[in-house]
């Protein structure tokens, strides 16, 4: 097929066309060649063959990319955030599989504790009984007084 194509400037060996789509093209110089010129090529002389964009595993490997990054990216995104206050204060982000994907200190003694564990990766139940076990060992938990555990629940609309 063939295309006409502007020609808008002159280098020493090439010259820049611009096509009837608007994309501009660099080509080897054709002599007698000057601005304003019309010349036409063949369609599929547009593309570079040798370039990299062109080949199939490029191409393959840009969809693997692109499925993997919209895989990855839903499974870190935050569908429930609990916030567990003892003292230590600690929030947790948790994803549509109930799994940890942050956990913040926001206190003091939280920022301690999960200088130990950080959590991520783990399910609900085993944060909690690591958050009870410390605050028991720590002191912050006392067996023999009454404690006050306050778990606050916020969920994600999508």
């Amino acid at each position: 097929m063939i295309e006409k194509v502007l020609v808008v400037e002159l280098n020493s060996n090439t010259y820049i066309g611009m096509t009837q789509s608007g994309e501009f093209i660099e080509r080897e110089l054709v002599p007698g060649l000057a601005v304003g010129d019309y010349i036409n090529i063949k369609k599929e002389d547009q593309k570079d063959k040798g370039s990299i964009i062109y080949h199939p595993l490029f191409r393959l490997a840009a969809v693997f990319i692109l499925v993997l990054s919209l895989v990855m990216l839903n499974f870190d995104q935050t569908s429930l955030v609990l916030t567990i206050d003892i003292n230590p204060s600690i929030e947790i982000s948790l994803n549509e599989n109930e799994q940890i994907i942050k956990a913040i200190g926001l206190n003091e003694h939280g920022k301690e504790l999960l200088k130990m564990n950080n959590l991520k990766g783990s399910n609900i139940d085993e944060a909690v009984s690591f958050i009870v076990e410390e605050s028991i060992i720590r002191g912050y938990i006392k067996p023999d007084i009454e404690n006050l555990i306050l778990i606050s629940r916020i969920v994600k609309l999508n």
